[in-house]
């Protein structure tokens, strides 16, 4: 029996025809290299008409001028030159009309037609007694006018005798007088060659710039589609920008200095009252940044069973994230803090310190730090509790350093200052107000400069109820 990977797939057959007409679509490489040899072969012709041009104008001002020296051949010559120029301009025509995608037989064709009007005009003026203009006009020249020159002197020359020596005594007499006429067509016909060579490789060239440049642009966008797709993800990582347990208000913003980012927060409310909260930072930016801020934040999510202090939680943290970040040597600073009742415990791991604004105005920024997770060191020496009296309507700032950092355009930082300013002299009731005017005064500082760094923003509120 068959396997199922060598089955043909069959289609409906209502289908069917629809499956052809997507099989017929010609792929994408398949569209370039047709642009491309319609645009060289539309850049040959207009070359290529251009240089029979110049080369029948010169032979005719050269003729014109030594005109004496052939009065027996003088229609003659004139004749065949006339023509020849007629030609030119004929293919140069068409080949400007060559977006009507014209086909090699009309290019010709139309040359014939023309080279045919000027034997006609000339018959009129001067006459026909010997019939040598009807020949050529019904004879040879339709044959000369299709095929290539070789074959068609051949042809010529069965066809209309007069023809023949017309053409041949057109090429003999630029030897026969002047060499360095013929020097003249040699040096036309290789800068020709020449001209077309580099033509064509420009051509090339300019058509693989353009695929390439399609590819990185198919690219780009492909890349940026999954980076939205990445953002999004990452955003719902987090927890609701705002919230409330118990006694507590808590209000959050996050915004990655590109696509995705490597800050986080977390807040997590337990049965007995408490409420965890988290502000990490992960060296870097990007999408490297945002994959350490997952593991981090899924890390000290599966933490929060554990009942330990802080100090202990970031010590287990920092063990269980040094596998991840020792390759990369990457790190991730964190501050983590449990709240309950009128009291707060902190620990910190290489992050901002938390400010603390005072019911009365009054700030203070905590003296806790230690290590950023990741290094080993901290699992090693240990980190420290900070733990503090809350009151009625005080209100705790956690940060990143992406505030603190913040950048205009003549090169200042915000720094620590202007923060704690900010949360003094802010007039706000609700930790939502306060992060609204903190980037309010990060954004007037910023002006036109760009967003260097992640920036995370967490307000705790004390409020009505405790």
């Amino acid at each position: 029996m068959a396997s199922l990977s060598s089955r043909r797939k069959v289609f409906p057959r209502s289908l069917q025809p629809w499956v052809r007409r997507l099989n017929a679509v010609p792929s994408e490489h398949d569209l370039l290299a047709e642009a491309f040899r319609v645009d060289n072969e539309v850049s040959l012709q207009r070359l290529g008409s251009a240089i029979l041009v110049a080369v029948g104008c010169f032979w005719f001002v050269y003729f014109l001028v030594d005109a004496t020296l052939y009065r027996e051949v003088f229609w003659q010559l004139a004749a065949l030159r006339l023509v020849l120029i007629a030609n030119a301009f004929g293919v140069a025509w068409i080949s400007y009309r060559r977006l009507t995608k014209l086909s090699s037989f009309d290019l010709y064709g139309a040359g014939v037609l023309i080279t045919w009007a000027v034997i006609c005009l000339m018959v009129v003026v001067n006459g026909d007694p010997t019939g040598q203009y009807a020949t050529a006009l019904f004879g040879g020249l339709f044959v000369v006018s299709l095929l290539p020159w070789s074959i068609g002197w051949l042809l010529a020359l069965m066809a209309s005798p007069w023809l023949f020596y017309t053409i041949a005594l057109f090429f003999i007499e630029g030897a026969l007088l002047s060499l360095r006429i013929w020097v003249f067509d040699i040096s036309l016909i290789v800068t020709a060659i020449l001209g077309v060579a580099v033509h064509v490789q420009l051509q090339r060239l300019r058509w693989a710039n353009y695929y390439n440049e399609q590819q990185v642009l198919s690219l780009n966008r492909r890349m940026q589609n999954e980076l939205t797709l990445a953002r999004g993800i990452q955003q719902s990582l987090l927890a609701a920008p705002q919230a409330r347990w118990l006694q507590f208000g808590v209000a959050c913003f996050s915004q990655p200095a590109r696509e995705v980012g490597g800050d986080f927060y977390l807040y997590h409310g337990f049965s007995d009252g408490r409420l965890a909260l988290a502000v990490g930072d992960i060296s870097g930016k990007g999408l490297p940044a945002a994959l350490l801020m997952c593991t981090s934040l899924a890390s000290l999510q599966a933490s929060l069973g554990d009942e330990i202090s802080p100090a202990t939680r970031l010590a287990q943290l920092d063990y269980v994230l040094t596998p991840y970040t020792k390759a990369s040597r990457q790190n991730c600073a964190l501050c983590y803090a449990e709240l309950h009742r009128r009291t707060m415990r902190v620990a910190n791991a290489g992050c901002i310190a938390p400010l603390v604004r005072r019911r009365d105005g009054q700030t203070v920024w905590l003296d806790v730090g230690g290590l950023p997770l990741g290094a080993g060191l901290g699992a090693r020496f240990g980190y420290h509790d900070c733990t503090i009296t809350l009151e009625q309507d005080d209100m705790i700032v956690f940060c990143s350093d992406g505030l603190v950092e913040t950048m205009n355009e003549q090169g200042e930082l915000f720094g620590f200052e202007r923060v704690e300013q900010t949360v003094r002299v802010s007039a706000v009731r609700t930790p939502r107000d306060l992060v609204d005017g903190l980037l309010g005064a990060a954004a007037f500082f910023r002006g036109a400069a760009e967003q260097h760094d992640d920036l995370t923003i967490v307000v705790i509120g004390v409020q009505e109820g405790m």
